[in-house]
């Protein structure tokens, strides 16, 4: 048998690529695999890169859709619905930053007040009219689902306060204006 690269009787075969060669070309590789312009990394460490990444990208997916902080006896606490601003089904929708017993929850240390955008009481002890004033990033099912009242569904509530404002257009809504809330 041939050196790969000359016709001298090959002594050794190459760990990495299996080319035959003598002594001249090479040591405990081929002069080929030791040439810097065609170092590849073996199939191993190829292979072994591909596995890991498709390990990496089925865990990236398995993130993007288990969302976090579940719990296998409880509803999720970041569910399509809450995202919608609709509840699910047996569940009841409440504004941000109130308990389910309709009570305010208050953070320690902080004195319990009115939540933003609800009535205060006049000095005669009739509420003034409910209106919010929109913000960045507000929609009318997000505006509907802090103030519902028990019973009604989002999306009913949210009709309601397009029509009392007279609003032909859902997304039509600018930051900075001030929305009559239906009672």
């Amino acid at each position: 048998m041939d050196c790969y690269f000359c016709d001298n009787v090959a002594a050794q075969e190459c760990a990495r690529c299996g080319a035959l060669y003598c002594d001249e070309h090479g040591d405990a590789l081929c002069q080929r695999c030791m040439d810097p312009m065609h170092a590849l990394p073996s199939y191993r460490i190829y292979r072994g890169s591909l596995i890991t990444l498709l390990v990496g990208t089925i865990f990236a997916v398995w993130l993007l859709v288990q969302p976090l902080g579940t719990d296998a006896d409880g509803p999720l606490p970041n569910s399509i619905s809450n995202v919608l601003g609709t509840p699910a089904a047996g569940e009841t929708a409440t504004p941000k930053g109130a308990s389910v017993s309709g009570q305010p929850t208050t953070p320690p240390g902080q004195v319990a007040g009115p939540p933003p955008g609800s009535p205060s009481p006049t000095a005669t002890g009739t509420a003034a009219p409910l209106t919010h004033t929109v913000e960045a990033g507000d929609t009318l099912v997000a505006i509907a689902t802090k103030y519902l009242p028990t019973g009604k569904a989002v999306a009913d509530f949210a009709l309601e306060i397009q029509q009392a404002n007279g609003i032909a257009d859902a997304a039509t809504i600018r930051v900075g204006q001030t929305l009559r809330i239906p009672r």
